[in-house]
């Protein structure tokens, strides 16, 4: 069983292409890798840790996974700023250092650190 301590955002998912330990995905017009387990068609949530989230000024990013995204909230807390971000009805979290770049309904896109999106299965 594994644990971990933190934030994330669980995100309904399809899977595209399963895999043995790597399957591909789509999320509100999204595709992307994920670490996981799968058969085509399931439904499975997308675990996506904040830190991992790189949020890019230009919107239609091609190397982005969401390429047009709105910023629905900056908090900066001092140290780090939190954003709430709307990719297509879904909300995302992403934390960045410092002073906040992005201002509430600014277009940007999103990419995630490579391998870092991992496919949960709910068990009973």
């Amino acid at each position: 069983v594994a644990t971990f301590l933190g934030d994330g955002t669980l995100l309904p998912a399809r899977v595209l292409q399963g895999g043995e330990n790597r399957l591909t995905a789509n999320c509100n017009g999204a595709t992307f890798e994920v670490r996981g387990t799968g058969q085509a068609g399931e439904q499975v949530t997308v675990l996506v840790r904040p830190e991992d989230v790189q949020i890019n000024a230009m919107p239609g990013d091609e190397g982005a996974v969401w390429k047009h995204v709105i910023v629905v909230r900056a908090i900066n807390t001092g140290e780090l700023t939190r954003y709430s971000l709307d990719i297509g009805g879904e909300e995302l979290t992403a934390v960045e250092l410092g002073r906040p770049r992005f201002e509430n309904g600014q277009a940007v896109s999103v990419r995630v650190k490579e391998d870092s999106m991992v496919a949960i299965h709910e068990t009973a």
